[in-house]
Parts: structure tokens; C-alpha cells; sequence
């Protein structure tokens, strides 16, 4: 068995960083009272869950690229139309996730940015 802050350890030796973590179950504590007690200190939770994010964008475009490529996808390339369409929404969920991290990106270079003075109009 794994604690929560030895997952978190191994994740981040890893690279990973930790988006979120949650645990359900106290045990021998019974259903919501279990529940709550989880929510509030996961540390100590029966079961842990952990969200964890790797902020590589050549990993996600190398995966992306080799899902395209490799004949072996979810729906065969050889059928007209549909055969392309999986591809095409890979395509299309690596594209967003890049826009989004710009965006992020640039708002966090907004918020940092110094505001200059208006001189005061009398």
C-alpha cells in the first residue's frame, strides 16, 4: 500500500506535477462521516486519488503524431471518412490543449504586469 504523500513523491521524482488529490474512506468510520473525514485530510483516506498533469508539450505532440501515423487506432484508417475522424479529434484536443496553456500563459504575464499611474486630472 501507497500513502498519499509517498504517490506525490514518486509523481513529482517523475516530473509530474500534482494537479489534485482526494481520498474517500476512513475505515472503520461509515458512510458519510467516512466520507467527510476524507475530504478534509486525504492523507489518511482508505483509497487516494491523484490528478497528476507533466507539463511537456513535445511528449503530448510526439503522442499525438504517433497516434496519427500508426496504422493500429480505434477506428482503422482504410474505412472512407470515419477512418480519419478519430485521428482528426486527436488532432483537434492537442491543438486546444496548446491554445489553452498560451492563453493561461499570457494571462498570468497580464496579471504580472506592472500597472503604470494615470497622472490625476484636476
Amino acid at each position: 500500500m501507497v500513502s498519499l504523500t509517498a504517490l506525490r513523491d514518486i509523481f513529482a521524482a517523475h516530473g509530474f506535477a500534482i494537479a489534485e488529490a482526494w481520498g474517500t474512506g476512513y475505515h472503520p468510520l461509515p458512510g458519510r462521516l467516512a466520507s467527510r473525514l476524507a475530504a478534509l485530510d486525504p492523507r489518511h483516506a482508505h483509497f487516494v486519488g491523484v490528478v497528476a498533469e507533466r507539463s511537456s508539450d513535445k511528449l503530448l505532440t510526439i503522442a499525438a503524431a504517433l497516434y496519427v501515423l500508426l496504422p493500429f487506432d480505434v477506428i482503422p484508417d482504410f474505412i472512407p471518412v470515419v477512418g480519419h475522424f478519430d485521428d482528426a479529434i486527436i488532432v483537434s484536443l492537442v491543438l486546444m490543449t496548446f491554445r489553452q496553456r498560451w492563453l493561461d500563459r499570457l494571462g498570468r504575464l497580464v496579471r504580472r504586469r506592472p500597472r503604470l499611474s494615470q497622472p490625476e486630472t484636476a
